[in-house]
């Protein structure tokens, strides 16, 4: 079943030195055959699709709460040595290539924040990726570690992309089941 459209965010992600934010778009979709929220992003001159599997769509609303929350009470620590993973880690899977997706893999990103320029930031910082599929015959050997910063306002419109009251009722009116084994037929 083919992916439907949520609709495009703004985001920031690094130069190559990570020493400058620059403002990017991304796609947002929903695949309902697979129940996960994916964002589409132009990065490195490669097509790079990162999947927000159920797990990581609740840690990252977890993780976007506590730091609204760190802002609001003003305890961001502009001085801080290891904010970039204050508010933890979590493996999400990403598949990148030029023309076609040859490569992916299931890297810790780190959740956290930073100060660029005086102004706090949202991050997802993606660490040097592995692929996965060397073995598989691909030619690719990693992607580049890559940072996402968001604002306030667009880390806010990222997670209302992700509401699951939607995606449930999209699943509903698409026919997607929900079909499992937690009630085993009796014989």
């Amino acid at each position: 079943m083919d992916p439907v459209d949520m609709g495009v965010v703004s985001i920031g992600i690094n130069d190559f030195f990570f020493t400058k934010v620059n403002e990017k778009s991304a796609a947002v979709s929903w695949a309902p055959s697979v129940e996960c929220v994916v964002m589409k992003i132009n990065l490195q001159g490669n097509t790079t699709y990162i999947y927000f599997e159920s797990a990581a769509r609740e840690t990252l609303r977890r993780a976007a709460a506590a730091y609204m929350q760190d802002f609001q009470d003003k305890r961001l620590d502009t001085e801080a040595k290891k904010a970039d993973r204050a508010y933890g880690s979590f493996i999400f899977p990403v598949t990148w290539g030029l023309m076609t997706q040859n490569a992916e893999g299931r890297p810790a990103v780190k959740l956290g924040y930073v100060f660029k320029d005086g102004a706090p930031y949202f991050t997802m910082s993606f660490p040097l990726m592995k692929n996965d599929l060397v073995e598989s015959g691909s030619k690719v050997q990693s992607a580049s570690a890559f940072t996402l910063y968001f604002t306030r306002a667009q880390l806010q419109d990222f997670i209302e992309k992700m509401d699951e009251e939607a995606f449930a009722a999209l699943n509903a009116e698409l026919g997607v089941g929900r079909a499992g084994l937690a009630s085993p037929d009796v014989y």
